[in-house]
């Protein structure tokens, strides 16, 4: 399923994969939301749904532009850069075609994103 970001009226592309979660997401895109940055590694969001989640989906490496669950905190994730979460995990969504990566980069503070399908 096509996702879309969109910052500053630019809007970033992306897919998300075809499963429970990303439609339980979808349900309640459009959307509007401030997502805040933790360090070099994301930008999250926090959703007002709980959907269910399955164990071993998880993961703790986390690639440049994916787009991530993660359950503990309820949040829709960002990620800028490669690395390892351990020993936190989360649940790949999807990814951005697009580098929004770059752009968030270069931001300091919360942003407030629009995403839709």
């Amino acid at each position: 399923m096509r996702v879309i970001i969109t910052l500053d009226d630019i809007e970033y592309n992306g897919l998300l994969k075809d499963m429970p979660l990303t439609d339980e997401i979808a349900s309640v895109l459009p959307i509007e939301l401030t997502f805040e940055r933790g360090g070099d590694r994301e930008y999250y969001a926090s959703m007002n749904i709980d959907p269910e989640t399955h164990e071993s989906c998880r993961s703790s490496r986390i690639e440049r532009n994916g787009l991530y669950w993660f359950p503990e905190w309820m949040a829709f994730c960002i990620v800028l850069n490669d690395t390892d979460i351990s020993p936190y995990s989360v649940i790949h969504l999807g990814d951005m075609d697009d580098d929004i990566a770059s752009v968030l980069l270069r931001r300091v503070n919360n942003v407030k994103l629009k995403v839709r399908i």
